[in-house]
């Protein structure tokens, strides 16, 4: 019986912080500095280096403005 009990509290647990979004929960700031600057830091990671696209406004064609940012 506790082995039940214990795996509904997790599965709970578990399913409510994987159905989070951002429109219904709000990140602590706390959080943002621990996960996004800190702990990658002690982890050796690098965050990826942020490719700024800027379309031009003379072309047209959307379709051809949608195979350039895939590329």
């Amino acid at each position: 019986m506790v082995l039940v009990t214990l795996s509904v509290i997790v599965t709970v647990i578990t399913l409510n912080v994987h159905n989070r979004t951002p429109t219904t929960h709000v990140m602590p700031q706390w959080a943002k500095k621990f996960f996004i600057q800190w702990l990658p830091k002690y982890l050796c990671m690098q965050r990826p280096t942020q490719i700024r696209i800027e379309l031009s406004p003379t072309t047209d064609n959307s379709e051809s403005n949608v195979i350039n940012l895939l590329f």
